[in-house]
């Protein structure tokens, strides 16, 4: 099953050749290239192919998946395998449409905020429209040479500085989704290690 690391780097100057050695073709240059992490839907003790009683992942299972995968900026895909007609199963259908649901949940409510981010070096608050439960922050960097390696996200009050950490992150990239237990704000603060603006 693959899983992307946590310092997952979009801009890469070279790639693996095999999971099985450590040698690597050069790009001859630094270029945007996503990881993809591959896995199968159906529990078949590693078989490819389709199976009769192979159990099929559950929901959140294939949720965390995800969230280890693209929610670390690689591109995620899901081996479905035809059975000896040529057919997909409707229980593969139906659990393809139910990941899918999950999927939408993450984003289905976004919060309204005040769009004009206050930017100060490598810091950037964002003022919610009113006090909000908070457990999900979706980060996402233009493509650039130099990327965000280090970040922390801080939720807080309308006011003041009392500012609560509640996740620290490696890179972004493409894209980072950041999970935490639910918390009253009406501030967001994200702090990086990057010196110039370029994130969106």
């Amino acid at each position: 099953m693959g899983i992307a690391p946590m310092n997952n780097k979009n801009i890469v100057d070279s790639v693996g050749v095999s999971i099985y050695t450590d040698n690597r073709d050069s790009l001859g240059e630094k270029k945007f290239l996503a990881g993809e992490c591959d896995t199968m839907m159906a529990d078949s003790s590693g078989n490819w192919f389709y199976s009769a009683d192979a159990r099929l992942k559950s929901p959140d299972e294939l949720m965390g998946i995800y969230m280890y995968t693209v929610g670390r900026g690689s591109n995620l895909l899901i081996n479905i395998a035809p059975d000896k007609e040529g057919k997909i199963c409707p229980e593969y259908e139906k659990a393809f449409l139910n990941f899918g649901k999950e999927i939408r949940t993450l984003t289905q409510n976004p919060i309204s905020y005040n769009e004009n981010i206050m930017y100060n070096k490598n810091e950037y608050v964002l003022k919610l429209d009113e006090p909000t439960m908070l457990n999900t922050v979706i980060l996402s960097e233009k493509y650039c040479i130099d990327e965000i390696e280090k970040f922390e996200i801080y939720v807080g009050p309308d006011y003041g500085n009392d500012f609560q950490k509640v996740f620290i992150g490696e890179t972004v990239g493409h894209k980072r989704i950041c999970q935490f237990p639910p918390f009253w704000c009406e501030r967001i603060k994200i702090v990086t290690d990057e010196k110039s603006d370029t994130h969106k």
